[in-house]
């Protein structure tokens, strides 16, 4: 059976017979649905009877409490101008400054050349057309450390590819993800579809590599940063841990959307390399001074009051 985003399903008796939400029709034959005060859990079908439900009175109470705390996030966004404001505070100049260049683009724009070099389609072809996965590997491994970006995703990968026999799997869902003539969203859910069989379905992971092959399209997800910024936007992430096509395709969207905001207010940004730095540096600017602002202050002690004349 399949399931649709949005269409409400009932749990069998056994699992209590909550009513939930869809979120998501996964791969691998699981499907993302959240419920009311419980948050987002994850089932396969194939193996517990999910039920739709029709819509009525006690699904339309469910779609409102998702609304209400969809408004409530939002009402707690920090404004899109503020970010604006605390990055520029930082780096004056936008992105045509030097303290930015050195700081942020430049190493950046580096990683990018790199991977192109080095893991670029002709190259990637050549490799796999060799069958030299480990090579391949040992490249994209290389390639995370390219950055800050993915730092702490560096080990689990490793980790995850020690076993020649994940080689294969790996270079060819990445060189059909990255440079393939098949669909988009066939080849990212392949591929992301390896990288759960490995256990490092990440964000940082899946992102990282079309960031870095093609920075004038394809944006970079870190997950908090990213849902901050678009809260601000007024983009609808539809964010799940999970990697999956719907927050992907909404990846888009958000760059497109505040691509376009920046560029109202001076701020031109040359790709998405650009767009990035500033939802990072903006996002780790405003949290810096957060904590600032809730250090404790130490105060000179409040003296006495001297005596009246007599």
């Amino acid at each position: 059976m399949n399931f649709l985003k949005d269409e409400f399903i009932r749990l069998p008796a056994e699992l209590g017979g909550a009513i939930g939400q869809v979120v998501e029709d996964m791969a691998l034959g699981k499907v993302r649905i959240q419920f009311p005060g419980e948050g987002v859990r994850i089932f396969m079908p194939e193996y517990c009877a999910l039920t739709k439900v029709e819509e009525g009175e006690e699904t339309r109470a469910i779609a409102e409490r998702f609304k209400e705390k969809t408004r409530k996030a939002g009402a707690k966004a920090r404004p899109l101008s503020d970010l604006i404001h605390i990055f520029l505070e930082e780096f004056p100049d936008g992105f045509e400054g030097r303290k930015y260049h050195e700081e942020e683009r430049v190493p950046k724009v580096r990683a990018s050349e790199l991977m192109k070099s080095t893991l670029g389609k002709d190259q990637l072809q050549t490799l796999l057309t060799g069958g030299r996965f480990e090579e391949i590997v040992r490249r994209a491994q290389a390639m995370l450390s390219a950055t800050h970006l993915a730092q702490f995703d560096v080990i689990s990968l490793r980790g995850a590819l020690k076993a020649e026999t994940s080689w294969q799997p790996f270079s060819e869902s990445f060189f059909e993800f990255l440079f393939g003539e098949e669909d988009r969203e066939a080849s990212f859910k392949k591929f992301v579809a390896c990288l759960a069989t490995l256990r490092v379905a990440k964000w940082p992971i899946v992102t990282y590599f079309p960031f870095l092959a093609f920075p004038e399209k394809d944006l970079f997800l870190k997950p908090d940063a990213t849902k901050t910024v678009a809260l601000a936007c007024g983009v609808e992430l539809n964010y799940q841990t999970q990697p999956n096509w719907l927050t992907y395709s909404s990846l888009a969207k958000l760059s497109e959307k505040l691509t376009a905001a920046l560029k109202e207010v001076g701020l031109q940004a040359k790709d998405m390399i650009d767009v990035q730095s500033f939802i990072w540096s903006s996002f780790q600017l405003d949290k810096r001074r957060y904590r600032s602002s809730k250090q404790v202050v130490a105060t000179e002690p409040v003296s006495a009051a001297p005596e009246s004349a007599a």
